[in-house]
């Protein structure tokens, strides 16, 4: 008999046989992620941004099928939540991001009721041009942070960054209306 009936005997037993089974149940739920978890378009609302003014702009994230990110409020205190950052040059500025209404999912983590985001979600933001800054192309870098998991476990935090540009137009110069769909109220 390889193992007397002793706790020390079992409790070898049961750690052997989980570090046997449980990596290769974790590995299978985890496999092959997606090597684009995460896809970020900018969405302008105008084709050029007159100084001096304030206009929307959305950051359209489409999550790869099977997966969801947590959402920028999680339930679960043990959850990481998605944000986003921006980095505009002197002149510019952009509101902290709205997020759309989480959808419920369950915790791959705890088990328990937790909320994120799925399929195709808009971040709307607000951006202010300044009066005096020049007229002319500009670089936004933004940050994005982010958790993906399946209905069996999560991935690794990632945190993904990427530059736009925005044209500044003069002031009183009207830039051309984009993507209606989107930014006009209905």
């Amino acid at each position: 008999m390889i193992f007397k009936r002793s706790k020390g005997g079992w409790f070898l037993l049961v750690l052997g046989l989980c570090l046997y089974v449980l990596p290769g149940f974790s590995l299978a739920a985890t496999t092959d992620p997606p090597s684009e978890l995460v896809k970020v378009q900018v969405i302008h609302s105008l084709d050029a941004y007159p100084q001096g003014g304030t206009y929307l702009l959305a950051l359209k994230l489409t999550i790869a099928p099977g997966y969801h990110l947590n959402s920028n409020r999680p339930k679960a205190p043990e959850e990481l939540p998605t944000w986003v950052r921006f980095y505009p040059p002197q002149g510019i500025k952009l509101s902290a991001p709205v997020f759309p209404a989480p959808q419920d999912y369950k915790s791959p983590i705890s088990g328990e009721a937790s909320n994120g985001f799925g399929g195709s979600i808009l971040l709307r933001t607000s951006l202010s041009v300044a009066p005096d800054i020049s007229a002319g192309p500009h670089r936004i870098k933004v940050a994005l942070g982010y958790q993906g998991c399946t209905g069996l476990a999560c991935l690794l935090p990632e945190e993904k960054t990427f530059v736009f540009a925005i044209k500044v137009a003069p002031a009183g110069k009207p830039g051309q209306g984009l993507n209606p769909e989107i930014f006009e109220k209905k």
